[in-house]
């Protein structure tokens, strides 16, 4: 089981089952969650290091979210 330090806290307990039979971080798609005021990418409000929640998700591969900043 691996844990980072970028993962909100209920996913950090989804993925060990998922991980225990066998799932990729490219099989598993997360729909993460962050303020946001215009919903079109134009305030940054939502922003997650250069990305955009609103704009390039908010659903996201495992892959993706591991290289999301720490600050996440």
């Amino acid at each position: 089981m691996t844990h980072d330090p970028v993962t909100p806290i209920m996913i950090k307990f989804t993925m060990p089952p998922l991980e225990k039979i066998g799932w990729t971080d490219d099989q598993v798609y997360l729909s993460l969650e962050n303020r946001m005021k215009c919903d079109e990418g134009l305030c940054c409000h939502c922003n997650v290091g250069p990305t955009l929640v609103c704009k390039d998700g908010p659903v996201f591969t495992r892959s993706q979210v591991r290289q999301l900043p720490v600050e996440y």
